[in-house]
């Protein structure tokens, strides 16, 4: 493969696990730290300028928190891998709410309220004429609006994507939104999602939930009569919450546990977690809730399963965008250039899951 080639498979994976483009503007543009850097500058002066027009409004602003996923080390990356190549920017903002009354349930709706009554905010605010200057107003109505696309100088084009938290939530995604640095952020996110289903559990981005139907754990496809309760927003504690949320606040929590009962969000470790989901199991063992060795089992075939969807998915879009390409008029030369891309980004996704069981397997010898 020529150079070329070579540097738009590695975008092209690098874009695929991260988050996706929304605007053909933005497929040439190679996210390096230096140009992170810049970016990450001109979306928090968006984010400022519209939480000033919010005010003026007479709303209340919302607050820019800090990069998260790959792009949380852009700045250790900038000087220690400077050729480090990301897919886009995740950006954490923390949109207002104004009350902790109520239970989890009504809570949850609130919040969703807000989350919507936001988006057409920064719609209104895309539209009223006085919108930052480095935004592409065009490209950034089309679709998700929080998904912004910024022109840096002439015709250099990114995508910042809006994650929204709450003040509740905000310190539960440094550590659930952060990925392994070195590590693509799926390989992180799919070990929460898999001790989250083996219960099942949503390990998401409003902490430990747990979703009920007549006093029985359902899984997030049951939506009719459904209770929710948030077991935590802790990412230091989250796994011993889940022990006193099964077993009673007064169960014997193993050592090894208490050492370490979630993730340090400013040392994220595939391993380091797996080890602690490791202390879970003996946990709920000695209260006779888990079989440890069936439930690391399935925790393990869980991951792995994840892991493997991932790549599969990348595969059959492929696929199918290369069939469509040979039906649409395409040089078959383009086409098969296209393919062997995302071969090329299929292996690195092959490469990086193997990595990442590894590291799993080796905090389940801790």
């Amino acid at each position: 493969m020529t150079m070329k080639l070579i540097l738009e498979s590695w975008r092209r994976f690098s874009n695929l696990v991260e988050g996706g483009n929304k605007s053909p503007k933005t497929r040439d543009t190679v996210l390096n730290p230096e140009l992170v850097k810049k970016a990450i500058a001109i979306y928090e002066q968006v984010m400022l300028d519209w939480g000033k027009w919010l005010t003026e409004q007479g709303k209340e602003p919302i607050k820019p928190l800090r990069p998260v996923g790959s792009v949380s080390y852009y700045e250790k990356d900038l000087t220690e891998r400077p050729g480090t190549i990301y897919g886009d920017i995740d950006y954490l903002v923390e949109f207002p709410f104004s009350s902790d009354s109520g239970d989890d349930t009504s809570r949850r709706k609130r919040e969703n309220a807000v989350k919507r009554e936001y988006t057409q905010f920064f719609v209104d605010y895309l539209n009223s004429g006085n919108a930052h200057q480095n935004i592409s107003v065009d490209e950034t109505l089309l679709g998700n609006v929080l998904m912004v696309i910024l022109e840096l100088d002439q015709e250099v084009f990114i995508q910042a994507d809006t994650v929204i938290t709450f003040p509740q939530y905000s310190d539960w995604m440094n550590g659930r939104y952060t990925p392994q640095r070195g590590m693509k952020g799926y390989t992180m996110g799919r070990l929460f999602t898999a001790v989250g289903n083996y219960f099942p559990l949503s390990i998401s981005v409003d902490g430990v939930v747990a979703r009920t139907q007549d006093g029985k754990l359902v899984t997030g496809n049951v939506r009719k009569g459904v209770e929710i309760q948030t077991i935590s927003s802790n990412p230091r504690t989250f796994l011993i919450d889940i022990a006193k949320h099964f077993a009673g606040e007064n169960a014997v929590i193993d050592p090894r546990l208490q050492q370490s009962g979630g993730v340090d969000p400013d040392n994220i470790s595939i391993k380091s977690l797996s080890s602690s989901i490791k202390a879970l199991a003996a946990t709920l063992e000695v209260a006779n809730i888990v079989s440890a060795n069936e439930m690391l089992t399935k925790i393990q075939e869980l991951y792995k399963t994840g892991l493997q969807a991932q790549a599969d998915d990348q595969m059959k879009w492929a696929n199918r965008k290369f069939e469509e390409m040979k039906t649409d008029g395409s040089p078959d030369s383009d086409a098969q250039k296209y393919l062997q891309g995302e071969q090329a980004t299929h292996q690195k996704l092959l490469k990086l899951n193997k990595q990442a069981m590894e590291l799993f397997l080796a905090g389940m010898q801790e």
